[in-house]
């Protein structure tokens, strides 16, 4: 999106300067503006409220906090495990829905108890073919497979950091016989944008990637994205389906954008997904998010 001069006024009374900098970072472009009180904001993690060493800031913090606290359902959406993500709800002080795995678990995690959650979704598949594929056609690839066991099967050893979780050692005919809510593959001489191209001209869908530049996919259940579990729990939350906005910054979040009534993408997020967001807030590593939590405060949205 080209950068728009001059001053453009948000549906809801929020003023941005185009021609501004916050902390350095360029003032991200506006697109098309929110017009009705937010119900349901659903936030990518890493990338988008968390930076590259998982820390969320404690204006992120509290601005999430105050969105909860005037009744905006809060939902994180992130290609992350459950486990991985518990520590982000006991960091925010939050409790609520969680689509982990891109979609192929959905937990409550109450970030103000403990390790308290439990898992109300998951979705599982059988990964035989694509194990098969990748075998043949990415000699020396790593594999994941995840459950809602909580843990991982995998052929070798993936560094450590990579998997929150346990990892337990399984031959290549042992995984082909697992139900797995998603298959992680790593290869140390691929890109994830290679590893994509490469799926794709095996045939394989479903693949993504949360973080740019990591050697490593996800493959989750056909027909599953953060958006289709976003929308079984829109559902039982009963929030219109106009009301939601949702955030990130990474190609595992398009489906998102195209289910959420707004969408923003971070100022960081490579072209292709800016591209696809109804507007561009700023940079992680200036809290850009905050732009977007201003402009859906519910005291400040008022219906066009």
């Amino acid at each position: 999106m080209p950068c728009r001069a001059g001053a453009e006024l948000l549906s809801n009374g929020v003023t941005l300067n185009a021609n501004s900098a916050v902390d350095g970072f360029p003032t991200p472009v506006i697109g098309r503006t929110l017009r009705r009180a937010c119900g349901m904001l659903c936030l990518d993690i890493d990338g988008t409220i968390a930076d590259k060493d998982g820390i969320v800031s404690d204006g992120v913090v509290e601005g999430i906090r105050s969105l909860d606290r005037a009744g905006v359902h809060i939902v994180l959406a992130t290609g992350r495990s459950v486990v991985a993500t518990i520590p982000v709800f006991e960091a925010i002080g939050i409790a609520g829905y969680a689509v982990c795995s891109n979609g192929s678990l959905t937990a409550w995690i109450d970030g103000m108890s403990a390790e308290s959650f439990r898992i109300v979704d998951s979705v599982t598949f059988n990964p035989a073919e694509v194990l098969d594929a990748v075998c043949v056609g990415l000699p020396g690839v790593k594999v994941a497979l995840e459950g809602a066991w909580l843990g991982f099967r995998v052929n070798a050893s993936f560094p450590a950091g990579e998997l929150m979780g346990q990892q337990h050692m399984h031959h290549w005919e042992e995984l082909r016989g697992h139900q797995a809510t998603r298959v992680t593959l790593r290869h140390p001489d691929r890109t994830a944008r290679e590893l994509m191209a490469e799926l794709e001209r095996m045939g394989i869908k479903g693949a993504a990637y949360d973080v740019e530049g990591r050697s490593w996919v996800d493959i989750t259940p056909p027909g599953v994205s953060k958006a289709s579990a976003l929308e079984k729990i829109r559902m039982k939350l009963g929030v219109a389906a106009d009301a939601t906005v949702a955030c990130g910054d990474q190609v595992n979040d398009l489906e998102m954008f195209s289910w959420a009534s707004y969408s923003a993408a971070m100022g960081n997020a490579p072209e292709d997904v800016k591209g696809k967001a109804d507007r561009v807030v700023g940079d992680v590593r200036a809290d850009g998010i905050l732009m977007l939590f201003d402009a859906i405060a519910p005291e400040r949205v008022r219906d066009a």
